[in-house]
């Protein structure tokens, strides 16, 4: 009676095992069919808005020590870059 059992769960387990093996290669399948028809633009948007969602995680994340580097390393990116464009006129009269 237990090898009974034991064939009808491994027989179970098989089915299912070959069921998610199926799927996986149907959802790879339309995965690669999507990747192949998706435009530049659309990837350039799709990236926009998971690099947006990731932003306002680590923002509302972020302690006051956090928030403060951030805010330190915005102030820095916003300051010109001073060294950069005097050297540009320089080469260019070369």
């Amino acid at each position: 009676m237990t090898k009974k059992k034991d064939s009808k769960k491994d027989a179970e387990s098989n089915a299912l095992k070959q069921a998610e093996e199926k799927k996986a290669e149907l959802v790879n399948f339309v995965a690669n069919n999507i990747l192949n028809n998706i435009t530049l633009n659309q990837v350039v948007t799709l990236v926009q808005q998971v690099a947006i969602r990731d932003a306002n995680q680590v923002v509302d994340d972020a302690d006051d020590e956090k928030l403060k580097e951030i805010e330190t390393a915005l102030e820095a990116a916003k300051q010109p870059a001073a060294p950069a464009s005097e050297a540009a006129p320089e080469d260019a009269d070369s």
